[in-house]
């Protein structure tokens, strides 16, 4: 028992030590490394990154060093310039207005974290067409089982016998094969209107599914069934342009039209890994794609989402790791890429490694030289 003891306290203070020494040095070592905000000027036909503050004006300047203010980015800082009286009436030779630019603007953020994770297979269920034109919040609650698709009352969670059947048969007859893999939604009040949810079934095909007037709408968009879908989510933007963002097995980005066409772009991205930000308007979108590395700009047209030109900015090299030369690896429990906490082992080191069987085996014949009969 006495041995035994000994060996849990020398495992428990090795991994104590693979686990908190890397942190602490991290915590000592890192220097803060932010992003500048950047984004495709169809004014400057380039990409504006933000260099600094005079003043009220921000300046920008693109690759070739030129300095810009926020009249180079019109339809995202359009408040700030019409409070100033500099607002445009037309760009690009297009006659333009604050409420057409607002009614196309839009953006989406998708952190890994927000995909690579363990959710509920419960999904709320709300009216698309509510009778006052104002969206209410949701009264039913809906899980998808190899049977079919469960519809509950949230006010007693009782289930729904009806609806149950009515959405069930609904989503049968347009094809879908349950149960659901993949699923997308917003089911809140707090938006103009509601798309209801994109999902995929047992065998990878697009629906998207919503409640109007109490019962089932369902549509099949036949344009995605060449994609090995691994990511989908739903768009509910001003404009109707956009229905949903896709991405494949390949990592390539897709964008699904309110009409179920589906237009690919040059955009790579991997959902488990890498984080994702868009920033929509009339004339481009920015699309940023960043992991722990590198920044990856793509500006796209806003009509076909074709592509018109790439940026990649790299992060500064990371500070020593010191603990590398001393220890043989590193645990962590958490990760900025999933919703998981499970140990994970990372950065192996032979010199670490190396230095620890050294020191091991000079304590040993330490110990051996004061206890020679041990």
């Amino acid at each position: 028992m006495k041995t035994a003891g000994k060996i849990f306290i020398w495992v428990s203070a090795a991994l104590l030590a693979v686990w908190l020494i890397p942190w602490l040095c991290g915590i000592i070592v890192a220097k803060p490394v932010s992003s500048p905000f950047t984004l495709y000027s169809f004014i400057a036909k380039d990409f504006l990154t933000m260099d600094r503050e005079e003043g009220n004006d921000l300046l920008f300047t693109d690759r070739k060093g030129n300095v810009y203010g926020d009249e180079a980015l019109p339809l995202f800082y359009h408040s700030v310039l019409h409070s100033r009286g500099a607002f445009p009436d037309s760009i690009g030779g297009r006659a333009v207005t604050r409420d057409e630019v607002k009614l196309h603007n839009y953006n989406l953020s998708e952190k890994p974290a927000n995909v690579d994770r363990i959710a509920a297979k419960a999904y709320l269920l709300m009216e698309s067409v509510p009778l006052r034109l104002e969206l209410q919040d949701p009264a039913y609650g809906m899980v998808f089982r190899k049977d079919g698709l469960h519809v509950y009352v949230l006010e007693d969670n009782s289930p729904d016998p009806e609806k149950s059947a009515a959405f069930t048969r609904a989503l049968t007859e347009a094809g879908f094969v349950f149960p659901a893999s993949l699923t997308s939604g917003n089911p809140t009040h707090r938006k103009e209107f509601d798309e209801g949810y994109l999902l995929t079934d047992a065998a990878g095909r697009l629906f998207q599914l919503k409640m109007v007037d109490g019962q089932p709408e369902v549509r099949h968009f036949p344009a995605a069934d060449a994609l090995t879908l691994t990511y989908i989510s739903i768009v509910e933007v001003s404009d109707h342009s956009v229905l949903g963002y896709l991405s494949d097995r390949d990592g390539h980005l897709a964008i699904l039209r309110p009409d179920g066409t589906v237009l690919p772009t040059e955009v790579v991205w991997n959902p488990c890994k890498e984080q994702l930000f868009v920033v929509g308007d009339m004339f481009n979108h920015t699309v940023k794609v960043s992991d722990r590395s590198v920044d990856r700009f793509y500006a796209l047209r806003s009509d076909d989402f074709s592509l018109i030109d790439t940026m990649e900015r790299a992060y500064p090299d990371p500070p020593v790791n010191f603990s590398r030369w001393f220890l043989p690896c590193r645990l962590s429990f958490v990760s900025g890429t999933d919703g998981y906490v499970r140990p994970r082992v990372r950065d192996f080191s032979w010199v670490g490694l190396a230095v620890d069987l050294v020191l091991l085996a000079g304590l040993w014949a330490l110990r051996r030289r004061r206890n020679p009969h041990k």
